[in-house]
């Protein structure tokens, strides 16, 4: 059934997907039959009709549509995860960041990495706020221009009224 390439002797490069599914069933014996197929780790298929790899990934997609539970430990997992780390977000007015959603969880119990509720916030597009200064940065200056002569030498001090006169610009936020 399998069929050699005019190239690559020994090497599959096509199947129908009736024939595919026919011959490997829609169960984790596509992956060996794929292995089996092949011979060899990171052979390249010819490109005649669909590539065996190919149709072997949307069998597993499709069976993984239909049954839930053949989904892999880790999405399953995230899944769960993904709305524990909700509920500590939206129960603490939407201001937990990473570190404290991380605490609560470990503080409920539920045993997480604190890089996977970095990911999962990221992909559930949930922050927190920031807090701290925030400041314009309202000069960016030219290293290339001339400066103005300092003609008080850094010596603020004046003997008499009105004899120096300093300035200074801040830029504060309103």
């Amino acid at each position: 059934m399998l069929q050699a390439g005019p190239r690559q002797e020994g090497i599959p490069t096509a199947l129908s997907h009736h024939d595919f599914v026919e011959e490997w069933g829609s169960t984790g014996a596509a992956r060996e039959g794929i292995a089996n197929a092949r011979g060899h780790r990171g052979a390249r298929w010819p490109a005649v009709g669909i590539a065996i790899p190919c149709l072997a990934r949307v069998v597993q997609r499709r069976a993984r549509a239909r049954d839930p539970e053949r989904r892999p430990a880790r999405a399953r997992r995230d899944e769960a995860l993904g709305e524990h780390i909700r509920r500590v977000w939206q129960e603490n007015r939407e201001v937990y960041g990473i570190r404290k959603v991380w605490k609560q969880l470990k503080h409920e119990g539920q045993a997480v990495a604190r890089c996977t509720v970095a990911r999962l916030m990221r992909r559930l597009g949930l922050a927190g706020v920031v807090r701290g200064r925030k400041f314009t940065v309202t000069t960016i200056p030219d290293t290339a221009a001339a400066r103005p002569p300092d003609l008080v030498t850094r010596q603020f001090k004046a003997g008499r009224p009105n004899q120096l006169w300093v300035g200074d610009l801040t830029y504060v936020a309103t």
